[in-house]
């Protein structure tokens, strides 16, 4: 079975909520906040690296997902050592159900640029080519089959990602 690893540093993030707003238009739009965009941004270029140019798992695939979190500061040298020794686990922000649907969304391709009323048919469709050739680490999200997560505890804040292409059984 095929898989990938990689490591995201610093402190865990979530997805932020969509932001609904309404265009010129009157049309309404939903935004994703600028900081969960970057993060997603971050993590589509760790997962594209960690690829090391071979193409998306196209199957169905398992995505373990290992959260660590820095112990408080305020806490006492006795809560610290609980922590970092794995009998305490976080109870904490960010969700994990968030940190999941911001990794998900950022191991397959962006959607393809909006055509703008003003852009001609040919630049549209090259923009659209340009899109296409990021290969990720899966097509679509709805490719995960299984998940498996945990948050502890550690003096290294960051998330550890390793997705797993699934093979059904002969």
């Amino acid at each position: 079975m095929a898989s990938v690893k990689f490591v995201i540093a610093g402190p865990p993030r979530g997805k932020g909520a969509p932001r609904a707003t309404v265009g010129h238009n009157g049309r309404a739009m939903m935004n994703t906040d600028t900081k969960t965009r970057k993060e997603m941004d971050l993590v589509r270029r760790l997962a594209v690296e960690a690829m090391a140019g071979r193409r998306p798992f196209t199957g169905p695939v398992s995505i373990k997902i290992v959260v660590y979190l820095a112990v408080p500061k305020s806490w006492s040298k006795y809560e610290r050592e609980m922590a970092l020794s794995g009998r305490w686990v976080p109870v904490a922000k960010p969700d994990g159900d968030n940190i999941q649907k911001l990794l998900a969304d950022a191991i397959h391709p962006p959607p393809p640029p909006r055509r703008k009323a003003h852009e001609i048919d040919q630049v549209f469709d090259a923009r659209v080519r340009a899109w296409e050739k990021i290969k990720v680490v899966i097509v679509d999200d709805k490719q995960i089959a299984e998940w498996h997560g945990w948050k502890r505890y550690s003096d290294n804040p960051r998330v550890v990602v390793e997705v797993t292409e699934l093979r059904p059984e002969a």
